[in-house]
């Protein structure tokens, strides 16, 4: 469950917001006045920040922590839509009238956000319009990136998928170590396997052989890419280095 906390230091956080899609192109002056009408929200891992089809009422930055997006089909079964972490910001389309959420978003780690009412929202891109430019740029990539995501499920191999699947969650979450990018998944085989419109076992068998190769390394909750051109070979289907 949310819990409010006001007793945060802001500095750090404007430094985020600099940097969200959202707030990009905004003075330091005119993130503070947007800052200043935000709630801060803590999240604890496994719990939920919203619903899907529930009536989308607030915007959310991530100032620290990881959020799984997901969807539930109508026959049941969950696809995980992406992986959000700091600096990224979730369900703008709370902006418009009468919207709903079209995803799930549940905490991966313990989570610190922060939050406008679609009101709040609305009042602060009549006041700054380059918000609302921001909102339609947003918008429009994460349209273009569903469509990319659906041409690589119609045209793309499963090796593939899991290749793209495991560059662009290093991208975004990979911390670079001595052995290679390290990302630290819960239940990071099925995530996967979500992500990628494949099976638990398909990804498990993956993993295993390019562990065998030495492309990979898992373990409980983790996966470390070993040698990213290879990988990268394998999601373009181009000869492996």
């Amino acid at each position: 469950m949310a819990k409010k906390d006001q007793t945060i230091q802001t500095s750090p956080h404007l430094q985020i917001m600099v940097n969200t899609p959202l707030f990009k192109g905004l003075s330091v002056d005119v993130l503070t006045a947007v800052l200043n009408q935000a709630q801060y929200y803590n999240f604890s891992s496994q719990s939920f920040i919203f619903h899907q089809y529930d009536k989308a009422e607030n915007i959310y930055v991530i100032l620290k922590g990881q959020v799984c997006l997901s969807q539930t089909t109508s026959a049941g079964k969950q696809v995980i839509i992406n992986m959000f972490g700091a600096g990224d910001n979730m369900a703008i389309l709370s902006v418009f009238d009468k919207a709903i959420y079209p995803l799930t978003a549940e905490a991966v780690t313990d989570c610190l956000l922060l939050g406008w009412s679609s009101q709040t929202m609305q009042q602060l891109m009549e006041q700054y319009p380059r918000i609302a430019l921001n909102t339609l740029k947003f918008i429009t990539s994460r349209f273009v990136e569903l469509q990319d995501r659906y041409r690589e499920l119609a045209t793309k191999r499963v090796e593939q998928r899991i290749a793209h699947a495991l560059l662009r969650l290093s991208q975004k979450h990979g911390q670079s170590t001595s052995d290679g990018i390290f990302l630290k998944l819960p239940n990071s085989r099925q995530m996967i396997a979500e992500m990628t419109g494949t099976t638990l076992y398909t990804v498990s068998r993956t993993c295993r052989q390019w562990e065998e190769l030495g492309l990979i390394q898992s373990g409980r909750e983790q996966v470390t890419i070993l040698n990213p051109v290879s990988l990268s070979a394998i999601a373009q289907e181009l000869p492996q280095i």
